[in-house]
């Protein structure tokens, strides 16, 4: 008696199923992407968001970008309405500029130099896109007479401008721990478990402060710079920071090998002058190997009477 070609009949049905299968997957793929779900907006796409928004700004004109109904933008952490901060303000971008991208999460930075009229500043501004319009917008502005604000500073020691060989990258969650160990090192005055490459830069507002030997704070108050070597070194220094509160990192670009983070140094008792005020401040940690190589912070001293936190979650 001749047995079933069960293999014939399976390979028949499949072939009839694989047009059904592969547009289900299209369709599923589609309602993702229109959803905003991974992979909604990749380098190229966010790349181009950026650049849209940042054209926007300096054309003080929103209505120049795709923009979504929560949309919900922060300056130093206050609260703007639409068009108001750099929408504004901002008139040209810098000679020196980084840009970021996280496709993971649908977000993006700069940072770097702009111009405000005549006026040079330092600034960094994340957005994030979601089913193609930009949903958050959050700048940090440095500028003349603020603390350690030195744009030359950043130009004669830029962040890297290439991407990180593929060998030298890391997983972000490793990443992530990196950067979040250097705020750990700073709440514990302790840089000993910061993961760093020797002879790593940190940067505040433009001014190095690593790599130098540390100036001496005013009589009566306490040291106010790093150590004399890398950035892990002369944390210990560090006791006008009570710790990092507020902490987030809502941007890791895998290919470039950095990671934004966001964060508040609180103060203890005591203190006087801008000592004694929080400092808001996002930093760029520049890694390689999961090791951190290299800090870019801009920063901003929050006025007394400002809400405690960065502006988001």
């Amino acid at each position: 008696m001749q047995q079933p070609d069960h293999n014939g009949e399976n390979m028949r049905i499949g072939r009839l199923l694989a047009p059904l299968i592969g547009l289900t997957v299209a369709m599923l793929s589609a309602c993702i992407s229109a959803g905003g779900g991974v992979a909604a907006c990749d380098r190229a796409c966010l790349a181009d968001q950026m650049s849209g928004y940042l054209a926007a700004l300096r054309a003080h004109d929103l209505s120049r970008v795709r923009l979504s109904a929560e949309f919900r933008a922060t300056q130093n952490g206050v609260q703007l309405a639409k068009g108001d901060g750099l929408a504004s303000t901002l008139s040209a971008l810098g000679d020196l500029q980084r840009r970021y991208y996280d496709p993971t999460t649908g977000e993006a930075a700069y940072l770097g130099l702009a111009r405000e009229g005549t006026d040079t500043a330092l600034i960094a501004v994340r957005i994030r896109v979601a089913r193609g319009r930009i949903s958050q917008s959050e700048a940090f502005v440095a500028r003349k007479g603020d603390a350690l604000f030195n744009p030359d500073g950043l130009v004669a020691l830029p962040p890297r401008a290439a991407l990180l060989p593929a060998s030298e990258r890391r997983p972000r969650a490793e990443m992530i721990a990196a950067a979040n160990s250097y705020f750990e090192g700073l709440s514990r005055h302790d840089g000993s478990a910061i993961p760093k490459i020797n002879g790593c830069d940190r940067l505040e507002n433009g001014t190095r402060v690593t790599n130098r030997p540390p100036r001496e704070a005013p009589v009566g108050a306490p040291a106010f710079e790093f150590g004399a070597t890398d950035c892990a070194s002369g944390l210990d220094r560090m006791t006008q920071i009570a710790s990092v509160a507020h902490r987030r990192f809502p941007l890791v670009d895998e290919d470039a090998g950095v990671v934004m983070g966001v964060g508040l140094f609180l103060r203890p008792p005591g203190q006087t002058g801008n000592f004694a005020k929080r400092n808001l401040l996002t930093e760029f940690f520049e890694t390689k190997d999961g090791k951190l190589a290299g800090i870019y912070a801009v920063m901003h001293y929050l006025d007394a009477d400002a809400p405690d936190g960065t502006g988001w979650p």
